[in-house]
C-alpha cells in the first residue's frame, strides 16, 4: 500500500535499487553545477570523504573505550560471584 501523499522514486532501474539497498552503490559521475568545475565537485567529495573518516574514526575509538569499560566490568562482577576469570 502506498502512501500518495509521499513521492515515489521514479525511473530507478532495478540494479541500482538493489545496489542501493545492499549497500554496494558507488557513484559513478560527480555532479556538477552550471557554476562549478569537476576539481571543484572532486576536492569537496575529498572533503566529505575525510570529515566521514574522522567521523568514523571517533565512533571507533568511543566504542573502544566502550568494549574496555564492559570487560573491566565484566571482571569486577566474576570477582565479586566467584566464577573463574578466563
Amino acid at each position: 500500500m502506498m502512501n500518495a501523499d509521499v513521492p515515489q522514486p521514479r525511473d530507478i532501474h532495478p540494479s541500482k535499487a538493489a545496489a542501493f539497498r545492499s549497500g554496494t552503490a558507488t557513484p559513478t559521475a560527480l555532479a556538477v553545477g552550471p557554476s562549478g568545475s569537476r576539481v571543484e565537485a572532486l576536492e569537496q567529495e575529498i572533503k566529505n570523504m575525510k570529515a566521514t573518516m574522522a567521523q568514523q574514526s571517533r565512533q571507533m575509538v568511543s566504542q573502544g573505550q566502550a568494549i574496555a569499560d564492559l570487560l573491566e566490568e565484566v571482571k569486577t562482577l566474576r570477582a565479586k560471584t566467584g566464577l573463574k576469570q578466563n
